[in-house]
């Protein structure tokens, strides 16, 4: 296990997101009364044709003949969720690795935006040599529907099937904040799914735990929200290898998150792993010299990092690739 042991077990502290509002709304509120699902879900509409790979710099990096734009069926057959397929280029892909494996990464992003948003994120694992399927959860971007936490795991599941139609070959399941969750769900015995592995980026333990972050003490969450997202719970379930990262500045989902998700996969898998992101905060990761706790998004392939940036993402994509180079030859 690469990491140093953590013992923080439990440990609560205040993070960002939007619920640190809450410790002033809930006092004006009777419990149950109003439900605050929207603070977590941030969802941003778009259309099929806000995605032109041909023309847009913030969607360019890779060939628009190696990406693919779609609905595909959703849980419910009269709602389609938004995929976007990208195929891999084999020339990328680390020597350890044997091509006819096709690995492919299903993407779980944030709750900010649409998949637009983290294109940046998708170009880095494009340029590990991976197929990469990126998709919106039913309410984002071009997804129809409505948000809610059953539809985010029935539409992460709708992508890993959609990737396995396409041919994808071995998945690796990656989140990053509120994607942790269905990322997490997908390597569960409860999908029903198999995958390679979950890798973990900057998630929280639960709603819970971000509701007694915001308010500096405990309420049951049901009270404000119909989601739980317990991925605390739900890691200790998984059979597969897991990688977690996570920045020690974030004020967004609190360090103390990452540990504790940790300490619950920590003794799963002798290959299970965890990596404090010194000086990075939520949405800068895996950047920690990138100035201000935000998205270098205009950097939408690492081809065009500058090199202090570009170094930082070497060594990001050095563990992400030793670990799928692991988790393969585990199999």
């Amino acid at each position: 296990m690469r990491s140093d042991r953590f013992g923080f077990k439990g440990l609560r502290v205040r993070s960002g997101l939007a619920f640190r509002c809450m410790a002033v709304v809930v006092l004006g509120i009777v419990p149950g009364c109003i439900k605050l699902d929207f603070f977590l879900f941030d969802s941003e509409p778009a259309s099929l044709e806000d995605y032109d790979f041909v023309a847009d710099p913030d969607l360019d990096g890779i060939p628009a003949d190696r990406i693919t734009s779609e609905l595909v069926a959703s849980a419910d057959p009269d709602t389609s969720i938004h995929v976007i397929w990208v195929e891999r280029d084999p020339a990328k892909l680390d020597p350890r690795i044997d091509p006819a494996r096709g690995v492919t990464v299903v993407y779980s992003h944030g709750n900010r935006g649409n998949n637009r948003l983290y294109w940046h994120r998708v170009a880095h694992y494009e340029d590990m040599g991976f197929n990469v399927l990126v998709y919106d959860y039913r309410g984002y971007g071009a997804s129809g529907g409505e948000t809610t936490e059953e539809h985010v795991y029935e539409d992460v599941e709708a992508a890993y099937d959609h990737a396995l139609a396409r041919g994808a070959g071995e998945i690796l399941s990656v989140g990053y904040s509120l994607g942790g969750a269905p990322a997490i769900w997908l390597c569960s015995p409860a999908s029903g799914r198999e995958v390679i592995g979950c890798f973990i980026e900057s998630a929280f333990t639960s709603t819970q735990g971000l509701l007694e972050d915001g308010m500096g003490y405990s309420v049951p969450s049901s009270w404000l929200l119909d989601v739980r997202f317990d991925n605390e719970a739900r890691i200790r379930t998984l059979s597969v290898p897991v990688m977690l990262m996570h920045g020690t500045e974030d004020r967004r989902v609190a360090f103390e998150h990452g540990q504790i998700l940790w300490e619950a996969a920590s003794g799963l898998d002798p290959m299970n792993r965890f990596f404090a992101l010194e000086g990075a905060g939520h949405r800068n990761v895996p950047f920690p010299s990138y100035a201000g706790d935000d998205l270098p998004v205009e950097y939408s392939h690492p081809d065009e990092l500058p090199p202090d940036l570009h170094a930082e993402y070497l060594v990001y994509r050095g563990r992400i690739v030793d670990f799928v180079a692991e988790a393969l030859a585990a199999r």
